[in-house]
């Protein structure tokens, strides 16, 4: 197959970049076509068309299908008839064009109306939807997989504090919830009202505690699931064997190897429902050995579905949360293990979220391709490739400049769900909140006509606290919000070298 790929002057490096990998990924042949035009995306189809009218037929004749680019306007109908060739949108962004292409040698369609984005992702969901999967059990309808992928998502909750608006904020990304209770904890009245009050939300309802009465008058309440049926409480658990699901764990890490034997006695005893959970330990207390144990029972107990607490690496390393999320999700799918166990702290906020993108991550992956290029990502701060634009060299430097005073000074504030900014000029005050930080600036702007380096400093702040709103991340106004991962390598070797001086 030839392909030729339209763009623009801006865009053309990047396309022969692009051409190159499309080439490799795919063996086959792509030539570029610099049009005469700034910028590739405010062409339309009927300057494409005749531009390539120009060239003779059988330069065309060459080529089994042309690309134009994703954001031109107008019908690519027009160019395929000038043409007669095969012709179609392209993506909106050079970089995801391999994974239209990768589509369209698989048969998937493109279109010559719509960029090629849209398609790209109903090939992906199509993909990812029709993967078939063994169901080991339901729990009250949310049906169990033995084996990832697909995942199920369980959040466990701090079920001593109010626990409303962690939950409100995430349960479209959850599967289960989890209701749990601290050693030592007797009020049964609680947990009885905290399992009704769930159960009328969701299907499933799992309560975590130590206290096997606490356990019996949540199932009797309405919940579904327990954790944990170990070695020690099994017996005080027979009178509800048979109604919901037990996750069943060792009461020490260490003793995972005890839990095939464990699981064969529970089965005897007539608990139906088990899902089994080694105990995933935190780095560096363990965290390898636990694979292991994974790695030997997922085939010791190949008929019972498995489940890792990923809380317990997330809330215990001082790192973004998506990135270790996604590592975990990605361990999980080559264990087959298929329930994953969260919590939102601070740190660990939108986990959740964050776990169910690597999940759909994992399931497009379904162990026939790496957890790349599926249509998906959790690149938050980092993207795949980089673009750098070529500076004027004509732009003088500025290293630093110093702002004049203003009638007026400005505070800018970053709440739980928006952002706002206040003008202070003696007794008059001036407030405005929203979640866009170009909005505000240009309200304020226009009600108190502050002096032009004042605005760029406005702007400036609410652009930074609006993306601490997107990251969930704390704002501060005039300090950075993010520092150089390189400055902390440098710290941290100084101190390292000071210490050992």
């Amino acid at each position: 197959m030839r392909i030729l790929l339209i763009t623009g002057k801006l865009a053309y490096e990047l396309a022969k970049d692009v051409a190159r990998e499309v080439e490799k990924k795919f063996n086959v042949a792509v030539d570029v076509l610099r049009l005469n035009y700034p910028v590739a995306a405010l062409m339309s189809t009927r300057y494409i068309s005749a531009e390539l009218a120009k060239l003779p037929k059988e330069e065309l004749s060459k080529y089994d299908v042309i690309l134009v680019p994703g954001l031109a306007w107008g019908n690519a109908e027009e160019i395929e008839r000038v043409t007669g060739v095969a012709t179609y949108k392209g993506t909106k962004d050079l970089l995801d064009l391999p994974q239209a292409i990768e589509v369209f040698m698989k048969g998937g369609k493109l279109s010559k109306t719509e960029p090629a984005d849209a398609f790209v992702k109903r090939e992906r969901d199509y993909d990812s939807r029709s993967t078939n999967y063994e169901i080991a059990f339901e729990i009250n309808g949310v049906k169990v997989p033995l084996r990832s992928p697909p995942f199920l998502i369980f959040l466990e909750l701090d079920a001593t504090k109010d626990y409303s608006e962690v939950l409100d904020e995430v349960k479209r990304y959850i599967d289960v919830p989890i209701l749990g209770y601290p050693a030592g904890f007797s009020q049964a009245e609680k947990v009885r009202a905290d399992v009704r009050r769930l159960a009328d939300e969701f299907p499933a309802v799992g309560v975590d505690a130590d206290n096997p009465r606490l356990l019996i008058e949540a199932i009797k309440s309405g919940a579904n699931l327990v954790m944990n049926v170990t070695e020690y409480n099994w017996r005080e658990l027979l009178e509800v064997r048979k109604e919901g699901a037990f996750v069943v764990a060792p009461e020490d890490p260490a003793n995972a190897s005890s839990l095939p034997l464990l699981v064969k006695r529970l089965e005897s005893e007539g608990f139906s429902k088990l899902i089994v959970d080694p105990i995933l330990s935190p780095p560096p207390f363990g965290m390898a050995r636990s694979i292991v144990n994974y790695v030997h029972l997922t085939e010791e107990i190949p008929d019972k579905p498995f489940m890792m607490g990923v809380l317990n690496v997330t809330e215990l390393i001082d790192a973004d949360s998506h990135g270790i999320n996604a590592a975990l999700t990605a361990l999980a799918l080559e264990l087959g293990v298929s329930i994953l166990l969260v919590r939102e702290g601070n740190k660990t906020k939108w986990s959740s979220a964050e776990l169910r993108v690597a999940t759909e991550m994992a399931r497009r992956s379904g162990r026939r391709s790496y957890m790349k290029d599926v249509g998906v990502d959790l690149l938050v701060l980092k993207d795949k490739t980089r673009k750098y634009d070529e500076i004027p060299n004509y732009a003088v430097p500025i290293e630093e400049s110093k702002p004049k005073m203003d009638r007026g000074y400005v505070r800018i504030y970053k709440g739980r769900t928006e952002i706002a900014v206040e003008w202070i000029e003696g007794q008059k005050r001036v407030a405005m909140r929203g979640r866009n930080g170009l909005y505000l600036a240009r309200e304020l702007c226009r009600t108190v006509n502050p002096e032009p380096e004042h605005a760029a400093y406005i702007g400036y702040e609410l652009a930074k606290a609006e993306i601490a709103l997107t990251l969930d991340k704390n704002y501060t106004q005039d300090s950075p919000l993010f520092e150089d991962v390189r400055s902390r390598v440098d710290t941290g070797v100084n101190r390292d070298t000071k210490r050992h001086s």
